[in-house]
């Protein structure tokens, strides 16, 4: 066995049997050898270092808490985003879009025109022309119109329709140029009001409560079509 051989051999295996006729004849190889029993013997110290007592339950502990904060810190996320969502959905509700707010604008500088019980009901004739003007004609009932005349919102030509219902008045307001993709509902003040798609465009129906404004707007929106 030469020295290149016996180096290899030492480090797969230092206490091979077979090392033993070479360590003897070489000094060189033989100081190798004692290096390498030296740094077995230290490594076999390190291993004998004693557990400390209680360590595993401490450990165990470590990990209980450990796992508690991260329960603690997904909670705060998930109670974060749902308030978060919830702030987002009131001011959905409570902020109305432009074109309501528009609407609920035109509504409240023009009270007169809510005073039903001292107006007489528009001719039907005169209604029919209205309803013309915006692209619209009654397929149902309205109710009693006191009030069918036109209007601007947003700059934009609209029909002005106020309806003395049993609950109190309503107005409509008919936007033939202001499209919109889904039926929506919102309160500006003492206002309720509910925005539907009609036709081209759409319709405001305006009250003072917001069940008397959901009531009419499902009918009123069937009562009128596309001329």
């Amino acid at each position: 066995m030469n020295c290149l051989e016996f180096r290899r051999r030492l480090l797969e295996d230092p206490q091979d049997p077979a090392l033993a006729a070479h360590r003897a004849s070489c000094d060189a190889c033989r100081a190798a050898a004692l290096g390498a029993d030296a740094f077995e013997a230290q490594l076999s110290a390190a291993l004998q270092v004693p557990v400390p007592v209680g360590l595993g339950a401490r450990l165990a502990v470590a990990a209980e808490a450990a796992a508690a904060r991260r329960h603690r810190r997904r909670a705060l996320a998930t109670g974060f985003g749902t308030a978060l969502a919830a702030a987002a959905a009131l001011l959905v509700f409570w902020l109305p879009p432009p074109l309501l707010a528009a609407a609920a604008d035109h509504v409240r500088h023009e009270p007169a025109l809510l005073a039903a019980a001292d107006r007489p009901a528009v001719p039907d004739a005169e209604l029919v022309e209205r309803l013309a003007g915006v692209g619209l004609r009654a397929v149902g009932s309205l109710g009693t119109v006191t009030y069918a005349g036109a209007c601007h919102v947003r700059d934009q030509d609209a029909a002005h329709i106020v309806i003395d219902d049993p609950a109190g008045p309503i107005t409509l307001l008919i936007m033939p140029s202001e499209p919109v993709g889904a039926r929506s509902s919102f309160q500006d003040g003492a206002l309720h009001g509910v925005l539907v798609p009609l036709g081209t465009g759409s319709m405001a129906i305006i009250s003072d409560e917001p069940e008397k404004s959901r009531v009419a707007a499902s009918r009123l929106a069937s009562a009128l079509a596309p001329t």
